[in-house]
C-alpha cells in the first residue's frame, strides 16, 4: 500500500506532499518556488491541514485569514 506524508511547509508558503519511499517532496498547494500570495494559486503561511478520502486538502492560510479548500490535482484553490 502507498502512503504519503503531507507537509505545510508554512515559511516556504507551499504545501507539500511526499510519497512512501521518496525524499522529494512535489508541491501540492501553492508555490513551488515559496512565492506568498493572496490570489487562487498562491499562499501565505498554511497551517492546519485535513486530506479528505479522495486527496482535496483542506488547510488554513493563516496570513491571509482564510480557510482553503485544493481539490486533488488542482493547480488553484477556493476559499
Amino acid at each position: 500500500q502507498n502512503y504519503s506524508l503531507f507537509i505545510t511547509d508554512s515559511h516556504n508558503d507551499r504545501i507539500q506532499r511526499f510519497s512512501s519511499g521518496t525524499s522529494a517532496g512535489v508541491t501540492v498547494a501553492g508555490s513551488s518556488t515559496g512565492v506568498q500570495g493572496s490570489n487562487a494559486t498562491n499562499i501565505d503561511m498554511p497551517v492546519g491541514i485535513v486530506i479528505d478520502p479522495n486527496g482535496n486538502l483542506y488547510f488554513t492560510d493563516r496570513s491571509n485569514h482564510r480557510l482553503m479548500y485544493w481539490a486533488k490535482g488542482a493547480s488553484a484553490g477556493v476559499t
